[in-house]
C-alpha cells in the first residue's frame, strides 16, 4: 500500500461505473458469479464524468450501484494527520461496508 502512487486527477466516478459495467458483464456471462465491488480509496475525486461537481457526479453513481443491490466494500487508504472521511461517504453512498486499512 505505502508504495502504490496516489494524488493527481482521479477520476472516482468513472473508475466505479467501469468496475461496475465490468461485474455486470460477467454475472451476464456467468449467471452463477456473485460479483462484489473492492474498493480500494481514501474517496476523494476531484474529476467529473459530467457537467456537475466530482462529488455530485460520485454521489449519482454510487447510488445508481447502490440501487441494484451490487455488493460492495470500500478500504479507506487515507493517510496523514488531517482525516477527510470521504471514503467512509463513499461506503455510506455505496450502502457498502467500510474497513479502514
Amino acid at each position: 500500500m505505502k508504495t502504490i502512487p496516489t494524488g493527481g486527477k482521479t477520476p472516482l466516478g468513472h473508475g466505479l461505473a467501469l468496475g461496475f459495467d465490468t461485474l455486470m458483464r460477467e454475472k451476464i456471462l456467468n449467471p452463477g458469479t456473485k460479483p462484489i465491488m473492492i474498493i480500494l480509496s481514501d474517496g476523494k475525486t476531484n474529476v467529473s464524468t459530467s457537467d456537475e461537481e466530482p462529488m455530485e457526479d460520485l454521489q449519482k453513481i454510487a447510488e445508481a450501484i447502490r440501487a441494484t443491490n451490487m455488493p460492495a466494500v470500500v478500504i479507506d487508504s487515507e493517510r496523514g494527520l488531517v482525516k477527510l472521511g470521504f471514503a467512509q461517504k463513499l461506503a455510506k453512498m455505496l450502502g457498502s461496508k467500510y474497513l479502514k486499512c
